[in-house]
């Protein structure tokens, strides 16, 4: 045989043998993402009518909630068929995202919930036991409510809260004292115990002297700045 008949011979492989990789056909695409879009624009627009309508309200978190609804729906149906790997990345994503949104919207709400009691610079130093209010609330700003010179020689419960801004609590060297605080967004510190936190918080401190003169319980309350809770 010539070389020109080698050139031009028909391919040897026999019959019923596998194809080579060169010519293996390509893996088929899965449709389950794009039918996993196709429903998540479907609900969002459902969503989107009926706040349109006044049915519902649909907030931000709303609308996370749902998109990560139906990807969790499309993977599990994706268990049984049409995986679809890039869903897995969409929802770790949206499960940070509505962690994040759910934290900053509970934030927003009790900072506003907290805004009631005026805006400014407050001072609060009662002298006697008598003169100390159940409740003092500051809306925006810096609020300072000290303690230290209150003559009292039983039982106390105080409360203090503000919005927005800082706030300050400053209690007598010879009472014990039981704090109990929550911030929403911010730094708070009791009686030297530091906390930090995007997202709502609460702290119980209790500390104790010897030959306690009375027994202070104190509840504190930060929206979003700093609360600090210190004896002098």
């Amino acid at each position: 045989m010539s070389f020109d008949d080698a050139q031009t011979a028909p391919d040897a492989t026999p019959p019923g043998a596998a194809p080579s990789e060169a010519t293996a056909a390509p893996p088929r695409r899965s449709r389950l993402g794009p039918l996993t879009t196709g429903v998540i624009l479907v609900v969002l627009g459902a969503a989107w009518l009926l706040h349109q309508v006044g049915i519902v309200d649909v907030g931000v978190v709303d609308v996370l909630a749902l998109v990560l609804l139906v990807t969790g729906l499309g993977l599990l149906v994706g268990t049984w068929w049409g995986r679809s790997r890039g869903l897995i990345l969409l929802g770790v994503l949206l499960a940070v995202l509505l962690s994040a949104a759910g934290a900053v919207q509970t934030t927003a709400q009790n900072a506003r919930a907290l805004s009631s009691g005026g805006v400014g610079q407050r001072t609060w130093a009662p002298g006697e036991a008598d003169d100390v209010q159940p409740n003092y609330e500051l809306g925006v700003g810096q609020a300072t409510l000290d303690l230290s010179e209150t003559a009292f020689d039983d039982e106390l419960e105080v409360r203090a809260a503000t919005g927005m801004g800082e706030l300050t609590v400053v209690v007598p060297q010879d009472v014990d004292v039981t704090v109990d605080g929550t911030i929403h967004l911010g730094r708070m510190e009791l009686l030297g115990v530091p906390t930090s936190t995007i997202g709502t918080a609460s702290q119980s401190v209790t500390d104790t002297v010897d030959q306690p003169q009375a027994d202070l319980s104190l509840e504190v309350e930060m929206g979003i700045g700093k609360m600090v809770v210190q004896r002098r």
